[in-house]
């Protein structure tokens, strides 16, 4: 069991780091900018909205959920689902606070819904299968 959510928790690492770098890319040209972060997090985004980008949202904090709730140390599905639900608007959060320090981005109140929803989502499929995963694990090793 141990080893199992070790493995989960090395995962969750570098796929968080891995989030922290493609919000966070290019890493140049970072400025103040004109107005509040937080202005640019709420009003900046609303005509720039493209499918692509809300599917992309979507897909990609799923493994987060899904890494979180492997790796939780909590008895209760619920617990484990709202602390991936929690990390998943934290980083999402942080990550689109620091993209309004970078010119090219657009920080979205929009992709912070998405982010979190997704961490959510993805924790429920893991909650669903957890079990099934857990003996699969301990049959192979």
């Amino acid at each position: 069991m141990r080893s199992f959510k070790r493995w989960n928790r090395v995962g969750l690492c570098f796929f968080s780091f891995f989030l922290l770098y493609c919000a966070l890319f290019p890493f140049s040209d970072w400025s103040l900018p004109k107005s509040s972060p937080w202005d640019r997090i709420l009003f900046g985004w609303q005509n720039k909205i493209f499918t692509f980008d809300v599917i992309q949202n979507l897909l990609m904090y799923l493994p987060l959920g899904f890494f979180l709730v492997y790796s939780s140390t909590y008895k209760c599905r619920y617990w484990s689902l709202l602390w991936a639900s929690l990390l998943g608007f934290g980083l999402s959060l942080s990550s689109e606070y620091l993209q309004a320090y970078l010119p090219l981005r657009v920080p979205s109140g929009l992709d912070i819904l998405l982010n979190t929803a997704s961490a959510l989502i993805g924790g429920s499929l893991a909650a669903l299968t957890y079990q099934t995963s857990f003996r699969a694990y301990h049959a192979f090793v």
